[in-house]
């Protein structure tokens, strides 16, 4: 029997729970069936994060940090860049040779937006152009790459419940997970952060050790919780 984690933040929003050792099966082995993740080192992290009229971003920030760290990826980490400085620096980021001894790469966006782009200190990025880069880098084909983004797609009412629109490319090995549909505006704590990410670090911090990643994003598609 598998025992329940209990997964909390303390009261400044921060998750501090370390990953549990996983055992996985001979199925979960099978490269036939499955990418090999069975590295200590899953590999390089790319973090972008606008911290204008995003209150609780730094909160999402440390956790992100924390629970991929966790899980044994290497993280870069960046904040209020100009559209031309995020595109070099996810140009070089994208080229690095050291992609070629790891298993896979993540990539965290996270800003204000709208349905085409995310907004950087002076124009948007669109969602295409990270997708693009992501999606032929030289030294990650037949790996898996995703891309999370973290900020609403155009202005409209609040969101009852954690909208997550994704889509999995198998051609590239891209999965792209938005926060909200487009036309949903995200919540977000100035203690704990926004709900998406919450639930994200608080869904791999109780199973990432047992379940594969696109049961957890089902089980961030949940009710809002209690601030």
């Amino acid at each position: 029997m598998q025992l329940q984690v209990k997964v909390k933040p303390d009261s400044n929003g921060f998750y501090k729970q370390t990953m549990k050792q996983a055992y996985p099966s001979q199925e979960q082995l099978d490269p036939e069936k499955n990418y090999k993740m069975d590295d200590k080192e899953k590999g390089l992290m790319f973090l972008f994060n606008m911290t204008k009229d995003r209150k609780g971003s730094d909160v999402d920030v440390r956790n992100i940090q924390h629970v991929f760290t966790e899980i044994g990826y290497e993280i870069e980490t960046h904040s209020d860049l100009t559209a031309e400085d995020l595109q070099d620096k996810l140009e070089t980021f994208a080229g690095y040779a050291r992609h070629h001894y790891m298993p896979s790469a993540v990539f965290v966006i996270m800003g204000n937006g709208s349905s085409t782009g995310i907004h950087c200190t002076d124009e948007p990025v669109t969602y295409k152009f990270i997708e693009n880069k992501v999606s032929r880098m030289k030294y990650m084909k037949g790996k898996p790459k995703m891309i999370f983004f973290q900020g609403n797609r155009e202005k409209a009412k609040e969101e009852t419940e954690a909208d997550i629109d994704m889509e999995i490319s198998d051609a590239s090995d891209l999965l792209v997970v938005h926060s909200t549909t487009s036309g949903n505006v995200p919540d977000r704590s100035v203690i704990r952060g926004s709900r998406f990410i919450q639930m994200l670090c608080k869904e791999l911090l109780k199973n990432a050790h047992v379940s594969d990643l696109s049961t957890m994003l089902e089980q961030c598609k949940g009710p809002k919780e209690e601030q």
